[in-house]
């Protein structure tokens, strides 16, 4: 399926302030502290830093570790 639109950053931005805030009043939650806790928990849940590396995207596993140095 195609999509004639592409979400932009701002936009995931926006929702995520949104939709938190409505929730619990808290508009501190960004879309990189959402996915930086989300990669923290499969880490803290026996997760596999190689198939988190892909996941996050990034090339070189030293980046993700050190995108979870406070959480291993």
């Amino acid at each position: 399926m195609v999509h004639p639109h592409k979400i932009s950053k701002r936009s995931i931005q926006l929702l995520v302030t949104k939709y938190t805030a409505a929730f619990n009043g808290n508009t501190g939650i960004s879309p990189q502290k959402l996915r930086h806790s989300c990669a923290t928990d499969y880490i803290k849940n026996d997760g596999n830093i190689i198939t988190l590396r892909d996941q996050l995207g990034h090339s070189d596993i030293k980046t993700t570790r050190r995108f979870l140095s406070n959480a291993i």
